[in-house]
């Protein structure tokens, strides 16, 4: 799975990492790609180290996107707000599944259980369960995916 924002306060990367450490135990294939940089790149990355976290990629600022994406199986983003985020917008054109916070803008892309799933925020219990349901459903995986594709066209 991808993640492609900043690293800053509003992008939220530390639910998402709390939410990887239950879906690293849970599957031992899965990676976690986090794209971009920010100011809080170094202490992120500390704490994943503290933490031992395995298979988190710090992939930093990136001009091939798209091909990461088209690489990728899950497209996240769990942001404390939005506009309009790109980085959904760059997901769906690839066909991916999406998984967010519930928050304005981001629910403007994906409707929940069609094209992805929306997580309440700070819920890391739920981010964690709906990271697990696509990690292990490939037909539900592309069933989104294609849902994702369609709208965004």
């Amino acid at each position: 799975m991808t993640c492609v924002a900043e690293f800053t306060p509003t992008k939220n990367h530390s639910f998402l990492l709390m939410a990887w450490k239950e879906v690293a135990k849970r599957f031992g294939y899965a990676h976690l790609l986090l794209v971009g940089n920010g100011e809080l790149l170094e202490k992120t990355r500390a704490w994943v180290e503290r933490e031992s976290l395995p298979r988190v990629h710090f992939l930093g600022r990136r001009g091939d996107v798209p091909a990461v994406l088209s690489a990728s199986d899950i497209v996240v983003l769990v942001s404390k707000r939005e506009g309009l985020p790109r980085a959904l917008l760059e997901g769906m054109a690839a066909g991916k599944p999406l998984i967010t916070t519930d928050v304005r803008g981001n629910r403007d892309l994906v409707e929940d259980g069609v094209n992805g799933f929306l997580v309440p925020l700070g819920d890391v219990g739920a981010l964690a369960e709906v990271l697990g349901q696509l990690v292990e459903s490939k037909e539900l995986r592309e069933r989104m995916g294609e849902e994702s594709r369609r709208k965004v066209e």
